[in-house]
């Protein structure tokens, strides 16, 4: 019988990165003798496959993400909280 990862194909993902990260990422592994797809394939499948260490920092960089998110919005002043309600509503006064 067949394996079953030998009937999914292989998927393309494209991703955008900041150029200077690009290009220190792109440096620091041409240094370790690897490319970047060879390095996205290593962090994937180690989070797919449960890897405490990738799953501990995927989930603190997401938690930063939000917390961040949570700030930008703590910082916004009524007045503007209501005018963008009032601009996004879908009841519109006739």
């Amino acid at each position: 019988m067949q394996n079953p990862k030998d009937l999914v194909e292989n998927k393309c993902v494209h991703l955008t990165i900041e150029g200077y990260t690009y290009r220190k990422l792109r440096a620091l592994l041409f240094l370790k003798d690897a490319n970047i797809q060879t390095f996205m394939r290593m962090i994937v499948e180690k989070f797919v496959n449960g890897d405490e260490y990738i799953e501990k920092l995927i989930e603190e960089r997401v938690k930063d993400i939000k917390q961040q998110k949570f700030n930008a919005l703590k910082d916004l002043k009524e007045k503007d909280i209501y005018n963008a309600i009032e601009e996004n509503s879908s009841i519109s006064e006739d």
